[in-house]
């Protein structure tokens, strides 16, 4: 037995499941939006990182090469 249905309760009833899929998706996006902030503040960390390794390698590195001129001194190497 077939259930007659109006136009008007049809496009009232995909309007619902429109309504619904908008708050799922909704949802989504603020979920989106917290990993976009938390990747955003650990891209920060890791710049701060990048830059904190370089000049304490560059500090090293001009230590090592202090280091070794004063070797080849000591040595007589030129």
């Amino acid at each position: 037995m077939s259930k007659k249905i109006t136009l008007e309760k049809l496009a009232s009833m995909i309007q619902g499941g429109f309504g619904s899929s908008d708050r799922h998706f909704g949802k989504i996006g603020e979920r989106f939006n917290k990993v976009d902030e938390r990747l955003a503040k650990i891209e920060n960390r890791v710049a701060r990182l990048d830059v904190a390794i370089f000049v304490d390698h560059k500090r090293r590195i001009q230590k090592l090469e202090a280091d070794v001129e004063i070797l080849k001194d000591v040595a007589g190497i030129k």
